[in-house]
């Protein structure tokens, strides 16, 4: 069991269920621009591999447009949000309710 009181098979269920659902309907949103599915796979990258990031994941960003202050700020962002992830896991925050994946996937953040 987990510091807030997820069960490792439900956890494991969880990813499962959120890793099929994005199969199915595809990474991102159809209606998602080339610009923003650009940042979109920056971010994927970043918080799947950190370490294994290099000039080659910027490219992309480049061609769909992005500035240099942009890209900091992309860089900014997904990095802010995976160290406040960590505080608040390390911390042992719980979920008042956890999503189910297909809500994790369709609802918009609160």
């Amino acid at each position: 069991m987990t510091a807030d009181g997820w069960e490792d098979d439900r956890i494991a269920k969880f990813l499962d269920d959120l890793e099929h659902a994005a199969v199915e309907r595809g990474p991102w949103p159809d209606e998602a621009t080339d610009r923003e599915r650009a940042m979109l796979d920056y971010a994927l990258a970043l918080t799947i591999a950190p370490g294994a990031m290099t000039a080659a994941h910027l490219r992309p960003l480049r061609e769909a447009g992005l500035t240099d202050a942009e890209l900091l700020d992309a860089n900014q962002v997904v990095a802010y949000f995976a160290y406040a992830n960590r505080v608040v896991d390390g911390l042992g925050v719980a979920l008042e309710d956890p999503p189910t994946a297909g809500e994790a996937l369709d609802s918009p953040p609160k």
